[in-house]
């Protein structure tokens, strides 16, 4: 899988909907993706949105892998840039993500 950088400050102008998910969470699955899904197909071609959704690993290594993102853009198919902040298994450091953005846990 390719890496995928997303520059929000190329992105000035738009309003910007990011989504952040583990794999492993039953609330990403019951509600998060088809919420996801509902708003991005709304949304996709719209120019003056952009939708993203990151993966931000701060638990779970082992399922929420960058495998796992892709499989997750293929099951509910979804036309949006997808990422994998992975974070540190270790514990020394939580996802940049969940850093700069100040998120807590997920949903």
């Amino acid at each position: 899988m390719s890496q995928l950088t997303i520059q929000f400050k190329e992105q000035k102008g738009k309003w910007v909907f990011l989504k952040c998910f583990q794999n492993w969470c039953p609330g990403c699955h019951s509600s998060g993706f088809p919420a996801l899904k509902k708003f991005s197909d709304a949304f996709a071609d719209h120019p003056n949105v952009s939708i993203a959704g990151i993966q931000t690993v701060f638990e779970g290594f082992r399922s929420n892998t960058q495998q796992a993102v892709r499989d997750l853009q293929l099951r509910y198919d979804l036309p949006i840039s997808m990422g994998h902040d992975a974070g540190d298994p270790d514990g020394n450091h939580r996802p940049q993500t969940m850093t700069k953005y100040r998120t807590g846990g997920t949903p």
